[in-house]
């Protein structure tokens, strides 16, 4: 973390654009990184993402996506565009079917489902 103050405006800036409108948040402190980088991923603008390298190295920010992200099918589109423009992967197409297939949430909660 580079500036603290300058990060917590960032953090309060996304929260009044309602970016954690799934979380009840009244403290910038409780947010967890992993959380942050998500919400900025998925609801954030172009210009947010690209603060976050301010705050965060790439290899956190990749790692999130790859985990939180990537996996989900309804971000697909989301995720090319992220791929090509802010991880400069050139086969985004290919990188991304390696972890839907291998990490899609709808089979996972099926094959739990189906165990009851």
């Amino acid at each position: 973390m580079r500036n603290k103050k300058s990060k917590e405006d960032f953090i309060k800036r996304l929260i009044a654009r309602n970016l954690f409108w799934s979380y009840a948040v009244n403290n910038t402190e409780i947010i967890p990184d992993e959380v942050l980088i998500e919400q900025v991923l998925t609801f954030g603008e172009p210009a947010d993402i690209i603060l976050l390298k301010k705050y965060y190295r790439s290899s956190e920010i990749k790692h999130v996506w790859q985990q939180r992200l990537l996996p989900d099918l309804r971000y697909k589109n989301a995720n090319v565009w992220l791929a090509k423009t802010f991880f400069n992967i050139k086969k985004a197409n290919e990188y991304i079917e390696k972890y839907t297939i291998k990490e899609n949430r709808y089979d996972h909660l099926r094959l739990l489902a189906s165990q009851n």
